[in-house]
């Protein structure tokens, strides 16, 4: 009985302390900040160039549900580029993202001369892109269709050079291990990241769903 009576008011003190860094400090602190500007419109013509570039290597045919969902993204469609960055894949992985690109044309596919890692990857593509705006999406994430425009739309209205997104885990159900990945992503985009953002100093963005100003990477 003390046992639970103690997990009981940890997770009331937890939750406690979310409310009031979300809520109140949040609120606060966005109220504060100097560099908070009006939020832009709807209108196409303000919102910047943007490109997402994907690093893959031995996905199978998940890149297709990778760029399904960016077919469904709710960006004007002038101001956004598509980029799958084949890292020598020896799966198929580079068969199917022919198929993507023959089924959305917009969507360029890029292959590196040798596996050269995520991180050379991510670099080579920024450096044939021109948009203003880069967003580095891993190749197994299902993008959410109002997730580019809010992160957008958060990236310049606070000036940051980059800004991340909320990940979840898709298949928590399937097993123990599964079940132990959602908790920690919870607890570090629910919780930690929260309380990161309420003094305007995010320590880390997850690579898999993050947004940068070009001119920042290179």
């Amino acid at each position: 009985m003390i046992g639970l009576a103690s997990a009981e008011w940890l997770f009331a003190i937890l939750v406690l302390i979310i409310f009031v860094n979300r809520y109140l400090f949040g609120s606060l602190a966005r109220m504060l900040d100097p560099r908070t500007k009006p939020g832009f419109g709807s209108d196409p013509a303000v919102w910047p160039t943007v490109t997402i570039v994907v690093p893959v290597f031995n996905e199978g045919d998940h890149v297709i549900a990778t760029a399904r969902s960016f077919s469904r993204l709710d960006y004007p469609s002038d101001k956004l580029e598509i980029v799958f960055v084949d890292d020598q894949s020896t799966d198929g992985t580079y068969d199917h993202l022919l198929k993507v690109h023959d089924t959305w044309p917009w969507m360029r596919v890029i292959r590196n001369p040798r596996n050269m890692g995520k991180r050379l990857g991510i670099k080579n593509a920024v450096q044939q892109v021109t948009s203003e705006l880069v967003l580095s999406v891993d190749s197994d994430v299902i993008v959410d269709r109002k997730a580019l425009r809010l992160l957008v739309r958060h990236l310049v209205s606070t000036g940051s050079d980059a800004v991340g997104g909320c990940v979840f885990v898709s298949n928590a159900d399937v097993n123990w291990l599964t079940k132990m990945q959602a908790v920690k992503y919870w607890v570090g985009y629910q919780f930690l990241k929260n309380v990161e953002n309420t003094f305007s100093h995010v320590m880390c963005l997850s690579g898999c769903l993050t947004l940068y100003k070009r001119e920042a990477l290179l």
